[in-house]
């Protein structure tokens, strides 16, 4: 995975990974995570979110939010991630 490898050597304490849907980035990065390390996968489609939560691991907090309103301070992630969501943001820019 490529994005796995870009992040192998950088600090992955708090990610925020944005359009999870089924998991199955979540699942694959959880693998860099520092120890303490914590992953918040959203995903506006609760159903998808069902299907993620299958794999559930301890250090994932999966919740139903909107890319384009996030509820989070600025800074607080160390990395944000995103595989294909993008593709389905009704507005881009205000998603980034």
């Amino acid at each position: 995975m490529d994005l796995k490898e870009r992040l192998k050597n950088d600090r992955c304490v708090k990610v925020l990974e944005l359009a999870c849907g089924a998991g199955r980035i979540t699942s694959r990065f959880t693998e860099i995570l520092e120890k303490d390390g914590k992953i918040v996968a959203t995903d506006i489609n609760g159903d998808m979110l069902a299907v993620a939560k299958k794999g559930d691991q301890a250090c994932v907090d999966w919740q139903v939010i909107d890319a384009q309103e996030l509820p989070f301070d600025n800074g607080f992630f160390d990395h944000v991630i995103c595989q294909f969501g993008v593709m389905f943001f009704s507005d881009k820019l205000k998603a980034f």
